[in-house]
């Protein structure tokens, strides 16, 4: 076994107390001094330990960091108290994930000690490399988190597995570094606010593509449809079956068949799409009558008025805003 390996786990067979003291003792150099300024030296001396006996539990100042993060990723895994519930659909998945976000910024702005050493993590890439392998755990879970929603089709699966865990991962720990630097002013409202905000972020970029999103790919089929016939005054009967088609699409949406992303349809994104559930069959209606009128003899190419164009354009243009707005949770 290797030599780090084997003081690790010499360490943990300490009696509790012993390896409680001496690594409260390094926590408090870590997070005074950073990982770099601190002296193993002033450790080993606090801790009355000599250098002999240090090493036969730590292989070096690294190592001895590296148990002082686990234990701190050991007691925040304890607050936290994750539940092993398995989710049983898209809503519970991404509720329960939500809420596991959430909390670790409920946690961290309680806890200063803990969100010092996560912050002390950021600041320097030496400690990083240091809990390399704990990182590496953690992405491990990430992936499994991930692979957890695509069972239940909460999360996409049209990228390779590797390829989404480390896009999303990155994602996380970005999140993660701006909070532990840039949230301290901040009281815990003002934070839990911003955190869901990122989560929508996250959401949006893991979420299988359709849903919501279906609103607004639909608006913009409606809108340019609906250009080319009364531009080029034919192709009614294509017209009416875009009309009808787009009448499912948006009643698909309502009806929530589509996979949708955890954020609520909101009343005014819902008036909307009823707003384009009627476009749609608006847009049958008006191709039957035109395709009427252009088979009279007498008639001249059938138009539609440019006020009634220009409303129609600018309707259909706030249909896609909110729709991909509400897709994105902004």
């Amino acid at each position: 076994m290797d030599h780090r390996l084997q003081a690790r786990e010499r360490l943990r067979k300490l009696p509790d107390a012993q390896r409680t003291a001496w690594l409260d003792i390094a926590e408090e150099e870590f997070r005074a001094f950073g990982f770099e300024a601190a002296s193993l030296n002033r450790i080993l001396t606090r801790a009355t330990i000599s250098k002999g006996q240090a090493y036969y539990y730590f292989a070096d100042k690294g190592e001895l960091y590296r148990a002082v993060i686990e234990r701190a990723f050991n007691e925040l895994a304890r607050l936290l108290d994750v539940k092993s519930t398995k989710p049983d659909s898209v809503a519970d998945y991404w509720q329960q994930t939500a809420v596991l976000f959430g909390n670790v910024t409920t946690i961290l702005k309680r806890n200063d000690r803990l969100a010092e050493l996560g912050r002390g993590i950021y600041r320097e890439a030496k400690a990083q490399a240091a809990i390399a392998d704990l990182l590496e755990l953690l992405h491990r879970r990430f992936e499994r988190l991930i692979e957890s929603g695509q069972e239940l089709d909460a999360v996409r699966s049209d990228l390779p597995l590797a390829l989404l865990t480390n896009m999303a991962f990155a994602a996380a720990r970005e999140a993660d570094r701006w909070f532990a630097l840039n949230t301290q002013n901040l009281d815990q409202r003002s934070a839990l606010a911003l955190n869901r905000r990122v989560f929508t972020l996250f959401t949006a970029m893991l979420a299988p593509s359709e849903g919501v999103n279906a609103s607004a790919q639909s608006a913009t089929g409606s809108l340019v449809l609906a250009y080319i016939i009364i531009k080029i005054g034919r192709a009614y009967g294509w017209g009416v079956l875009a009309g009808l088609a787009f009448v499912g699409v948006y009643l698909l949406d309502l009806g929530r068949i589509f996979p949708v992303t955890p954020n609520p349809m909101s009343p005014l994104l819902a008036t909307l799409e009823w707003i384009g559930t009627g476009l749609g069959v608006a847009l049958a209606l008006s191709s039957v009558a035109l395709r009427g009128a252009a088979s009279t003899e007498t008639s001249a190419k059938p138009t539609l008025p440019m006020p009634v164009v220009l409303g129609l354009t600018l309707l259909a243009l706030t249909i896609v805003a909110f729709a991909t707005k509400s897709a994105m949770g902004i």
